[in-house]
């Protein structure tokens, strides 16, 4: 934190939180980054300067939080830097901070992490250092510099409302009809909203993470627990609550702030948006493109979706009019796309009898409901499928998706064997790592998620998922807290992406290497 103020009572300045670095796109020959800083209410905005060839944009006061009764004041500062600059600097409140820009044509290294955080208070104290995969990650950027920091779901867990919020004590205990009755009035919204505006504060300015992301330039894309618990998966009555609905907007106007870093009671859209949906577009990233998806703004259990069917058609507009291969862009290419939730994992429904009766099922009941596998979303899923194939086919390039949410690492690939899905649109590859704070399920649950995990799905004729062994010993699941490392090849036109799993208290990460022709 910065200091406070002179004796004179001017200059008065802290920083509860920041710089937060976003990544806003690259446009034309502009690497675009933004930095987000909060500071108490009617203190000075913090001095910010920039050393060339780093350029200072628009500084923008997003917000005065928690909206019902401020306390703290929102900015962000705007950041530009030609690609090839290389590391660049900028001061802010006295404090020097380096960011690393990629060369021209390079595409970026990223690290992913997802489930940054406890899903319930107990988890805590099996964890002697919560942060220590932050705390590693930061010294593999001080070793090798990351462009990117991709952020893929439960950036916070909310699930700590239910017993700091007073007008929800109880509520969780109640039947569902009895639920569904329970109003709130404007003091239980009150308290709602600065339930998410101390915890956005309190998680991301700790230390460890706090290092992390005033270093590299996120990516975020939020998930259940930046709301609530299985958001979206929950029966009508529930959904439709005024509890849920509470929430909710409480959420979404704090994942929008934070996570996205935009001005608050308007109508800006993320530059990146797609169309001004949640979902955002990075193209032309060297050989590298991205595509993030929101899986928790549109859905909803009547009519079940996890995608709306127009942010589908503008989702799949953008991609059939992505150019990946211009004069400007080097070969091969590759498609990342951010998924929350695996798109290929194990058979779930099939694994809850069995984990209802085993300790710690409770952890993994939101998975049971709301995964892509489950019946209720199997034809959006499979619509998905198909066009990605089609699209890897028609572009050549190689479509990975990278995936949290689950408590451990994980490999997939899923194949076609149709006549049309040539080259690179015969396999999709998924890498999942997770969490970063979150532990991983007890012993017993991860034995019986192993046993299984072996199994190949048939999606439908000609169409196979499969998990991948990715341990040295053969296993199927990374039974560590984790995060992912993608380093591209350096010379474009080997195509490989250097995928490693680091894992606590392993010294050696997990490699496999995704290529870009097979």
């Amino acid at each position: 934190m910065a200091g406070k103020n002179n004796d004179q009572g001017v200059n008065r300045m802290a920083i509860r939180l920041g710089p937060v670095l976003q990544f806003r796109g690259c446009t034309g020959s502009t690497w675009r980054f933004s930095a987000l800083i909060v500071t108490d209410i009617g203190d000075d905005i913090p001095p910010l300067k920039t050393v060339s060839p780093l350029q200072q944009g628009n500084t923008v006061h997003l917000a005065d939080i928690p909206f019902s009764n401020p306390r703290y004041r929102a900015w962000r500062m705007e950041l530009n830097a030609a690609p090839g600059s290389g590391l660049v600097t900028f001061e802010l409140a006295g404090k020097r901070y380096p960011v690393h820009i990629p060369a021209v044509g390079q595409a970026p290294k990223m690290a992913y992490v997802s489930c940054n955080g406890f899903s319930d208070p107990k988890l805590m104290k099996s964890v002697t250092h919560p942060n220590a995969n932050w705390s590693r990650m930061r010294s593999q950027h001080d070793e090798q510099g990351y462009h990117l920091l991709l952020m893929g779901g439960d950036q916070v867990y909310s699930d700590s409302i239910w017993g700091k919020v007073s007008a929800l004590k109880g509520w969780l205990e109640k039947s569902v009809d009895q639920r569904q009755k329970v109003k709130l009035g404007n003091a239980a919204l009150n308290q709602i909203d600065s339930f998410f505006a101390e915890l956005y504060i309190e998680r991301w300015a700790q230390q460890e993470p706090a290092a992390m992301l005033a270093a590299v330039p996120t990516v975020m894309m939020w998930d259940d627990h930046d709301i609530m618990d299985g958001w979206g998966s929950y029966p009508e009555k529930l959904h439709g609550s005024d509890v849920h609905k509470g929430i909710f907007t409480a959420a979404r106007r704090y994942f929008h702030l934070f996570q996205q870093q935009l001005k608050d009671g308007g109508n800006e859209v993320h530059p990146a948006s797609i169309d001004g949906t949640m979902n955002l577009q990075f193209a032309g990233l060297g050989n590298v493109s991205m595509l993030a998806l929101d899986l928790r703004s549109e859905r909803q259990p009547k009519p079940m979706q996890i995608i709306a069917p127009d942010s589908w058609d503008k989702i799949y507009a953008w991609l059939e009019g992505w150019q990946p291969q211009t004069a400007h862009e080097p070969e091969p290419q590759h498609l990342l796309i951010l998924s929350s939730i695996p798109l290929a994992y194990l058979d779930l429904s099939y694994l809850e009898s069995l984990l209802q009766t085993l300790p710690g099922q409770q952890e993994l009941e939101d998975d049971l409901l709301d995964h892509w596998r489950s019946e209720a979303h199997r034809q959006e899923r499979l619509r998905f499928i198909h066009r990605l194939f089609d699209l890897a086919t028609e572009k050549h390039c190689r479509i990975t998706l990278l995936s949290g949410d689950v408590h451990v690492g994980a490999y997939a690939v899923i194949e076609s064997q149709l006549a049309r899905h040539k080259e690179q649109g015969k396999a999709l590859y998924q890498l999942v790592s997770s969490g970063v704070v979150h532990p991983v399920p007890p012993a017993l649950v991860r034995y019986v998620l192993e046993s299984v995990a072996g199994r190949q799905e048939l999606v439908e004729k000609d169409i196979r998922a499969r998990q991948l062994p990715l341990t040295r010993k053969g296993n199927y699941l990374l039974g560590q807290r984790n995060w992912l490392s993608i380093e591209p090849d350096e010379e474009a036109q080997k195509g490989r992406l250097w995928c490693k799993w680091y894992q606590e208290d392993e010294d050696e990460p997990i490699c496999k290497v995704i290529n870009w022709r097979e």
